[in-house]
């Protein structure tokens, strides 16, 4: 891969708290591919989220954009191309979204009022309310809009297909895959796996700060598999290959990383499917193992 295709890079970021430590994250954001960030509740999601976006000072390591190490002295230009979608509200509740509009699109040499608008009208929000009249789903629609309406390169999303409606999140990945087919570059964190595996091109796991993997979809679905068999089938030597065995009654489910016909061969198995990611991070907390 050259170099020239990574937009994010994230190098040997550590962040230091008295009861949680982010340590040494390597991951990466390719141009135009839709990176999914995972992890349960606690693992230094957002914590790297904000590192990026300069709302947490790491206590070390480097992040580049656009192929530039982050400084003090670049930092406004590069950002300037990038747009980021958090969970919270990062607004002036007291503003209307119309005013909170005119302060952002200040910030930005290319704002574009006329994509402001549309996403306004496709989300039906009202410009004259009070962002704190918001419920929680119409902020984040509020946001994505804002982040979408000055042609960001890049978009770093922080949950934000929570507290959205059935229909409005279907339409956000297709946005979303829309944006990555046009050339432009998203981080996307959700703790919805079914959203990540839905539009992502490779996932980024992180557990008790620090990445597990970071891997394109087609090699996670071809390396990590979900297992039933006969519960008779299992002995104390091949209980070993799985990352995660769970038993009922007189079968067994198991989560396998590795080839799929190695595991054919030790077992005789009713059912051998690509796993999904939710079952894939339970294996591998679970069984203690990456």
């Amino acid at each position: 891969m050259n170099n020239s295709d990574i937009i994010l890079k994230v190098s040997k970021l550590s962040k230091n708290y008295d009861s949680f430590s982010l340590k040494n994250i390597d991951m990466c954001v390719k141009k135009g591919k839709i990176t999914g960030f995972v992890g349960i509740n606690g693992a230094g999601k957002t914590t790297v989220i904000k590192s990026i976006a300069g709302l947490v000072i790491p206590s070390n390591g480097n992040i580049e954009l656009f192929g530039e190490v982050v400084n003090k002295s670049n930092e406004s230009l590069l950002k300037n191309r990038m747009a980021f979608v958090l969970d919270g509200s990062y607004y002036y509740p007291d503003l209307t979204l119309n005013q909170m509009k005119k302060v952002v699109a200040s910030a930005y040499s290319n704002w574009d009022e006329e994509i402001f608008k549309k996403y306004i009208k496709k989300f039906n929000l009202p410009l004259n309310k009070k962002i704190k009249t918001l419920s929680k789903g119409m902020k984040l629609q509020y946001s994505i809009a804002l982040a979408l309406s000055h042609h960001a390169e890049l978009i770093v999303m922080d949950e934000p297909t929570s507290g959205l409606d059935p229909l409005v999140r279907i339409e956000l990945m297709e946005i979303m895959k829309n944006l990555a087919s046009n050339g432009i570059s998203i981080l996307f964190s959700s703790h919805i796996t079914h959203d990540i595996e839905e539009v992502a091109d490779d996932i980024a796991f992180i557990h008790d700060g620090e990445i597990v993997f970071q891997k394109d979809i087609q090699t996670i679905k071809n390396s990590y598999f979900t297992v039933e068999g006969n519960l008779s089938h299992l002995n104390q030597e091949n209980e070993k290959l799985f990352l995660n065995i769970r038993k009922q009654s007189d079968i067994f489910i198991g989560i396998y990383h590795g080839v799929k016909s190695d595991i054919s061969l030790a077992l005789l198995c009713s059912k051998i499917e690509s796993a999904k990611i939710e079952d894939i991070m339970f294996g591998i907390i679970c069984g203690n193992k990456k």
